[in-house]
């Protein structure tokens, strides 16, 4: 006899959602970001116009994670959403410092901002997405 989806725990209503939105939205975060650079080697784009670029990539794969994650949980779609870019953002935070890629403050919050309400947004769509 299989459970109801009522009574399924915490982590088969939101983990495993926000696993994969976290997979889809870094698989194409980067992809976002090989297209922008395969884009930036052909034309001249200004230094200045880097980061809000990569912010866009961020945002996008925040975006589409947290609609997967809210489309695969079904219920509460702003918290799977939420937690999505919180884990998109760690990740990016981590390959940056990786890479010794120093940032201020102010940028680290903006990313986590813009990761976290894209990926609540996408969370409410995802949720509020039909299933055919």
């Amino acid at each position: 006899m299989r459970k109801s989806y009522e009574n399924a725990s915490f982590w088969q209503k939101t983990g495993w959602p926000v696993l994969w939105g976290v997979a889809v939205g870094g698989v194409l975060c980067i992809l976002l970001l090989l297209l922008m650079a395969a884009v930036m080697t052909g034309i001249d784009v200004p230094q200045s116009a880097i980061t809000p670029l990569a912010l866009t990539a961020g945002a996008a794969g925040a975006l589409v994670g947290g609609a997967v994650s809210g489309w695969l949980g079904k219920t509460r779609g702003w918290l799977s959403g939420l937690l999505t870019g919180a884990v998109l953002f760690v990740i990016i935070a981590l390959a940056g410092s990786v890479f010794s890629l120093t940032t201020g403050w102010s940028h680290q919050l903006l990313k986590a901002a813009i990761l976290l309400i894209g990926g609540m947004a996408g969370g409410v769509v995802g949720v509020n997405l039909r299933r055919h």
